[in-house]
């Protein structure tokens, strides 16, 4: 009796895992050749297929915030350069031996848009295909082409695939695994782009992947100055390095002369070498911002040794070009002190500074600058002469890394 009882158990648990684990059987149809361990011809890939919408958690929402884009102008040919690169990424999910080669049907833009750009869009999508996924693309000359024929006594006139029966074929001919169709719409209020996708299997006419794309001038853009002369991977990186708190410092070392302006004394104003280190960090949108410190050391071996700690904050004036110089205008505060060589260095006076700078980086490297400052006039020793009270010229060249 129990011997009874274990086997009907054995049987009922047997035939429940069964149901659970057993897999559908596949629908009837033609089908290719698989090799082993690939999926069934007509049982979709894991990765193959409509993409879920998963929702977003507290940090990844403030991580779009802040790569939103701060002006509502934005160059529409950067945003379908968004729009195909992210479409690429996704292909490239799905793995180039489920998908490739791929038959390019239909690429078509909305009534707004004019038609011929449909042919620029095909060719900015393969090309962007061919950059991330690496997948063969093949274009279907039939499916462009008109055809007339008779049937049952009728004239008959045709564009592109019409029938399944076309897709197998056409599919066959050309050995593609997809066909891919492609619209792009262009919204006027409120602005936006649309781009819909679809990648049809060839033996069935399955849909195994389908998305769509949007995109606003309030989206978050990477590649946002098509015109600038910087790599799309160095805008990456600089975005990656906005996101993790990584400053970019500019190192530079400037030898430079100056002169100083002297009252009461009896060879008048005197000039002085010019040693500095500047520290500044580069911010803003495109990086055209500075900030940061900078120290000078000031010698003319009779007169004077001098000391300017500073503030530094600049802009870049002009556009950051690899053919031309790169010119910079720079704002400082600082403090002039000043040691008197006559009387053993034991004298310290000084007086704030203010001064308005202009760089030029020549190449890469070397620099070209020259700087008005100012400082109240102040004597130098007591009972000696005074320096200071008018415009001090430097001009000097600088080394960058």
């Amino acid at each position: 009796m129990q011997l009874r009882r274990f086997l009907v158990c054995v049987a009922v648990a047997s035939a429940v895992t069964g149901v659970a684990q057993t897999p559908s059987p596949p629908p009837a149809g033609p089908s290719r050749p698989t090799a082993e361990g690939a999926p069934e011809p007509h049982e979709m890939p894991v990765r193959m297929g409509l993409r879920p919408r998963r929702e977003k958690h507290p940090g990844q929402r403030y991580t779009e915030q802040m790569v939103f884009g701060p002006t509502q102008n934005i160059n529409a040919s950067d945003a379908l350069d968004e729009m195909l690169d992210e479409l690429a990424a996704d292909i490239a999910m799905l793995g180039a031996a489920q998908v490739s080669p791929i038959l390019l049907d239909h690429v078509g833009v909305s009534s707004n848009l004019n038609p011929e750009f449909s042919r620029i869009l095909q060719s900015r999508l393969v090309a962007a295909l061919h950059r991330v996924a690496n997948v063969a693309v093949q274009r279907c000359y039939e499916c462009d082409s008109t055809v007339a024929r008779v049937e049952n006594a009728e004239w008959v006139v045709s564009r592109g695939i019409v029938a399944k029966s076309d897709l197998v074929a056409y599919a066959r001919q050309y050995n593609s695994r997809v066909v891919l169709t492609a619209d792009l719409s262009l919204h006027e209020n409120p602005n936006g782009m649309a781009l819909d996708i679809q990648l049809v299997r060839a033996d069935d006419a399955a849909i195994v992947f389908a998305e769509q794309y949007r995109f606003r001038p309030e989206d978050g853009l990477l590649y946002r100055t098509a015109d600038r002369a910087q790599s799309r991977e160095a805008r990456l990186k600089d975005l990656e390095d906005r996101l993790a708190n990584r400053p970019h410092f500019k190192h530079s070392a400037v030898l430079g002369v100056t002169n100083i302006r002297a009252s009461n004394h009896p060879r008048g104003d005197f000039a002085a070498s010019v040693i500095s280190y500047r520290l500044l960090e580069a911010f803003g949108v495109e990086r055209e911002w500075r900030f940061g410190i900078s120290g000078s050391y000031l010698l003319n071996p009779t007169r004077l040794v001098g000391l300017v700690p500073q503030a530094i904050i600049g802009r870049r004036v002009t556009m950051d070009s690899l053919y031309l110089p790169n010119c910079h205008v720079l704002g400082s505060f600082g403090y002039f002190i000043t040691l008197d060589t006559q009387a053993g260095l034991q004298n310290t006076r000084g007086a704030p500074q203010f001064a308005l700078a202009g760089e030029c980086m020549m190449v890469h490297r070397f620099s070209v600058n020259l700087q008005l400052a100012f400082f109240p006039e102040f004597p130098l020793t007591e009972g000696g002469y005074n320096v200071g009270g008018g415009v001090i010229p430097t001009a000097g060249v600088s080394y960058s890394w």
